[in-house]
């Protein structure tokens, strides 16, 4: 679920609209999720298993994937909420993390995955497609200097929703 932060940071620099750049450099950024209580249960994780060697295998680079296209996107949005100050400099930073979610798409849908996760990542790869597209109605909504309509474009809670499933899936399954 940590993995749908990008896009709420986004969302938030949206509808904070453009300042001096002073200002924008002096918000802080939200806290960091607090970690996931330390539990001693001995019981198997719930969802499918992978036991064989490509199924590890394509696991391990699916894990290693989605904590790269997280940074990608993470950085991607900070840089777009914390150093937009001209509805230009948004536009612009609109249109890169646009860029950054297809990239990061394409790079999932390229990535093996074990047969159980199949469509899993399918739908994750769908929902960054939808974010992306997304970006690209807000990217024109700041170009018409309307960032209420940006912001309200950026809030896309079925994809959200979709996302953060996904990436628990693919956590639960492959312990990344």
């Amino acid at each position: 679920m940590r993995r749908a932060l990008p896009v709420c940071l986004a969302v938030t620099a949206l509808a904070a609209g453009c300042g001096g750049g002073k200002k924008a450099a002096t918000t802080a950024a939200p806290p960091p999720p607090p970690p996931p209580p330390a539990t001693t249960s001995t019981t198997a994780p719930s969802g499918p298993t992978v036991t064989s060697a490509a199924d590890i295998a394509a696991c391990s680079e699916l894990a290693r994937n989605l904590q790269v296209v997280s940074q990608m996107t993470a950085i991607s949005t900070e840089v777009l909420a914390t150093q937009s100050v001209h509805p230009k400099d948004l536009a612009k930073r609109v249109r890169d993390s646009q860029k950054v979610l297809l990239y990061a798409a394409r790079v999932m849908s390229l990535t093996d995955v074990p047969s159980s996760l199949a469509t899993t990542r399918a739908r994750f790869v769908a929902a960054i497609r939808k974010f992306a597209s997304d970006f690209g109605r807000a990217r024109k909504a700041v170009l018409a200097g309307d960032l209420a309509a940006a912001s309200t474009v950026l809030h896309d809670e079925p994809a959200l929703q979709v996302l953060q499933a996904s990436s628990h899936r693919i956590e639960q399954t492959c312990g990344a």
